[in-house]
């Protein structure tokens, strides 16, 4: 089993919680890189939970050391590759974050001994595990990892976290609960939908039935990571899953976040992809998504106003521009 100190190796469960240098600059570069494509973290609250500092909203809570070592372990195994450090100087891109993620499938192996109700916690580790797996390569680890978080998922009822809210495109109405419970389910809902994300992404690469149903789920789109962060609630929407109203889904919504965007791009774009590949398609339904993919576009351009000179993947922009 592999073993190792804070710095730049293998987290070991022993050493929690004595967190040394080289683990802040990894975490920092989980923000400041992957963050933006896997939004998966409350940055305020995970550095008092890796400081050994108890979350005040949640009275005689202690996590596990084994969740918080899976979880660190795969955050590194994909923060890694950005490293500057002189521990990586002499090892490739590629294979900077095996250690990590050898150490993260060794904690999620040992886990399955004595697994019963799975945390939030747990399933966001298996979650980054999932997607360093199919960053290196698809395999059928990371196939059936990805099978796996999805039923964890509807196990703790990520589905339906937005069920009781009235939710109507047309018009943007919501009562907002405490600020506190706001950012927790907010936490919940951007674990649902990176779960959707990838095993999505994989089933159409696969050419395979994903295990997540897109056209049942009862889950707001994600806010900014800077409301979010400053526990500031937002107004957002339940993607409509129909293929003529999915593009209008953020429309008159407060909730006008580049991702939450992405988000609604992605659905169609795999809505596009079924179709396709349904034997049963219809002219009518190929027109309702072409008007979409169109609607879609004319928005996007008019809102964002994309184009290849404003993608500098600079410090300052990097997140914008991933």
């Amino acid at each position: 089993m592999l073993k190792g100190t804070w710095d730049y190796e293998p987290v070991d469960c022993s050493r929690f919680p004595n967190v040394k240098q080289g683990t802040l600059e990894e975490i920092n570069i989980w923000f400041d890189k992957i963050q933006s494509f896997l939004p998966l973290l409350h940055r305020p609250r995970f550095m008092d939970l890796i400081s050994g500092i108890r979350c005040a909203d949640i009275p005689n809570h202690k996590v596990p050391n084994e969740e918080i070592c899976l979880l660190l372990n795969a955050m590194f195994a994909m923060a890694a590759s950005f490293s500057d450090s002189p521990y990586f100087a002499n090892i490739p891109l590629p294979e900077r974050g095996e250690a990590f993620g050898r150490r993260a499938k060794i904690l999620y192996e040992t886990s399955l001994s004595h697994f019963t109700v799975p945390s939030l916690l747990y399933v966001q580790g298996l979650t980054i595990l999932e997607f360093y797996l199919y960053a290196m390569e698809s395999n059928p680890q990371g196939w059936v990892l990805i099978g796996i978080c999805s039923r964890l998922a509807y196990e703790l009822e990520l589905d339906k976290i937005d069920e009781d809210t009235d939710s109507d495109v047309t018009a943007p109405q919501m009562d907002f609960p405490a600020h506190k419970n706001w950012t927790r389910q907010e936490e919940r809902r951007r674990l649902w939908w990176s779960i959707w994300e990838l095993d999505s992404f994989a089933a159409a690469v696969a050419c395979r039935r994903p295990t997540v149903d897109k056209r049942n789920m009862q889950v707001m789109i994600p806010v900014s990571d800077k409301n979010w962060f400053s526990d500031t609630p937002v107004e957002s929407a339940i993607l409509d899953p129909s293929s003529s109203k999915s593009w209008r889904t953020l429309e008159r919504f407060e909730n006008q976040d580049p991702r939450a965007w992405y988000l609604v791009a992605n659905f169609i774009l795999l809505s596009a992809h079924d179709l396709a590949e349904s034997k049963n398609s219809s002219q009518e339904e190929a027109r309702a998504l072409e008007t979409a993919v169109a609607c879609f576009f004319l928005i996007f351009l008019s809102d964002f106003n994309i184009s290849s000179a404003s993608l500098s993947f600079t410090k300052e922009r990097y997140q914008r521009s991933n």
